[in-house]
């Protein structure tokens, strides 16, 4: 028995079927996004992929629905304003330097 694969940026279908349950989603969205982000591969940007679901599920559109469903929509809207070249250029100017221990 196989699964079915979907395309790079869903490959489980995951957000699919997340988005096809509409209101009845009961969440979390955040153990949804984070379970898509560890099914793309390597080589998939996750704000490309993201841009990418909210394209081809209409998300780009207000009004985000209340509820978990909402925070999908608003977590997808996230992790796309976030390219792979965006976050290095977010990252490269931190300073180094001893860091204190946490206690």
């Amino acid at each position: 028995m196989s699964a079915k694969r979907g395309p790079p940026h869903d490959p489980d279908l995951l957000i699919a079927q997340v988005l096809a349950m509409g209101s009845e989603f009961a969440g979390p969205a955040e153990d949804i996004i984070f379970s898509w982000l560890i099914t793309l591969a390597a080589g998939i940007d996750p704000a490309a992929a993201a841009a990418q679901l909210l394209d081809d599920h209409n998300l780009r559109a207000d009004p985000v629905p209340a509820g978990p469903l909402g925070r999908l929509w608003t977590l997808l809207r996230e992790t796309a304003e976030f390219p792979d070249a965006r976050l290095r250029t977010t990252t490269a100017g931190r300073r180094g330097g001893r860091r204190r221990p946490r206690h």
